[in-house]
């Protein structure tokens, strides 16, 4: 990681001293802020203003997230095609919510944050974001996909000579941080994919490739297996001074460790170290939009600078922004719908396996059932969907040739009339579709 911070400080001091050096502008306030707050005095600045919202966003984290706890039932239970995981938007919990930032807020980011879009209600979710997860810092892109394009070409711009920076990335990542690899036009020669989530391929992947940094991109929960890394094996890699460990947390942010912060800041090093990078999309268990990039100071302010993606796009909706900001605060109360969505996770699962059916994910919030062809599972699907249970056929290319599946994204708000009806409609599947399934 030295090698990535001094190469960025050095980049950032020419522009400096050119005169280029792009920072964000003091954050501004909405009049409509004004017309909340309990005294126009607690807008008048930008500490105020940032500190007057996380103030806000945690009292309304105390009252809405009781509710949430007693919701009993839900539109469309047995759609099982958004990653909505822990029910936040089916629930419909926050329509107060919303109603009231609307009048407090501008839907719209209006322009780059770098221009006019940067609101105070913007900055108080970065700060917080940092501040519960534990990074130095934090950056919130308009979405994931962006940052996704964004963060290998931010680092790969980095490099003084070729072969400084390698890229090691699993085979089963997502599209967007293949995408991103592209865009930074990585040499063949210095970028590495190894076996999934195989720890012993990477390492040897490692010691023949030595560099003056490693870059290692890895997610925490993979969206079509539903499978995680071992913390020992993430602790193992930030050992070594020149390596960088990059985590997309997408699918695991509000599932995974304590509190729901995923799986790096529940199990590694406090504060975290200068040695991991975190991706947290919000489109899945938080079921909103946009993504934080977390990690030390100098790679924000880096990103500020260089990051295409950042810099050319439309600010974030402030609206957004202050619903998520409630969200990051209630995710410490959430514990018993994460308890009550593993056990139906291991429920479901043991059920479709009795039946003989192929499963991956158990225990996840993502549960894939692996059929033997791309018309075994486009004909499952329909068959499902007669009955009113929506799950999409995943094929090829999006899934490895062979591995064709139905994937059935869960939620806490199953009964067990749900889980019972389920069951029923697998079993009775096997029955109509003769053989064509296992």
């Amino acid at each position: 990681m030295d090698y990535l911070k001094k190469r960025a400080l050095k980049k950032l001091s020419l522009r400096k001293k050119h005169h280029t050096l792009r920072t964000l502008p003091l954050a501004y306030t909405s009049a409509h802020t004004s017309a909340y707050a309990s005294d126009s005095a607690s807008t008048t600045s930008q500490t105020k203003s940032v500190s007057w919202w996380q103030e806000w966003a945690f009292n309304q984290a105390q009252d809405y997230y009781p509710s949430l706890l007693n919701t009993q039932e839900i539109d469309e239970p047995l759609n099982f095609n958004t990653n909505d995981y822990l029910g936040l938007e089916r629930s419909k919990c926050f329509a107060p919510l919303h109603a009231q930032l609307a009048h407090l807020l501008p839907l719209g980011g209006l322009s780059s944050r770098l221009i006019g879009g940067n609101h105070t209600v913007i900055s108080a979710l970065e700060k917080t974001f940092a501040q519960l997860f534990g990074y130095e810092t934090a950056l919130y892109f308009s979405s994931g996909t962006i940052l996704g394009h964004s963060l290998a070409p931010l680092i790969q711009s980095l490099e003084h000579k070729p072969q400084d920076i390698r890229f090691f990335s699993d085979e089963l990542n997502h599209a967007c941080t293949i995408t991103g690899m592209r865009l930074a036009k990585i040499p063949h020669s210095h970028k590495h994919i190894f076996k999934h989530l195989n720890f012993q391929d990477l390492n040897t992947l490692l010691h023949q490739h030595p560099s003056p940094c490693q870059a290692i991109f890895l997610e925490a929960l993979y969206s079509m297996d539903g499978d995680s890394p071992k913390i020992e094996d993430l602790k193992q890699l930030t050992c070594e001074p020149n390596r960088i460990l990059i985590v997309d947390e997408a699918h695991s942010l509000g599932i995974w460790g304590k509190e729901g912060k995923g799986l790096i800041s529940s199990s590694l090093t406090h504060p975290i170290t200068d040695h991991i990078i975190g991706m947290y999309p919000c489109g899945k268990a938080l079921g909103l939009n946009g993504a934080f990039l977390s990690g030390p100071n100098y790679l924000i302010d880096y990103a500020i600078n260089f990051a295409g993606g950042f810099i050319y796009t439309t600010a974030p909706s402030p609206m957004v922004a202050a619903s998520l900001l409630c969200r990051l605060y209630m995710l410490k109360h959430l514990q018993p719908l994460r308890k009550r969505l593993t056990d139906i996770s291991l429920s479901l699962c043991h059920q479709l396996s009795t039946l003989g059916y192929h499963t991956k994910g158990d225990g996840s919030p993502i549960l894939s059932i692996i059929l033997p062809s791309n018309h075994a599972a486009i004909e499952l699907s329909l068959y499902l969907k007669n009955h009113g249970i929506y799950t999409t056929a995943i094929r090829p290319p999006t899934v490895p040739s062979g591995t064709s599946r139905l994937r059935l994204s869960l939620h806490p708000f199953l009964n067990h009339n749900h889980l019972c009806y389920l069951h029923s409609a697998f079993q009775k599947a096997q029955k109509t579709l003769k053989g064509l399934l296992l």
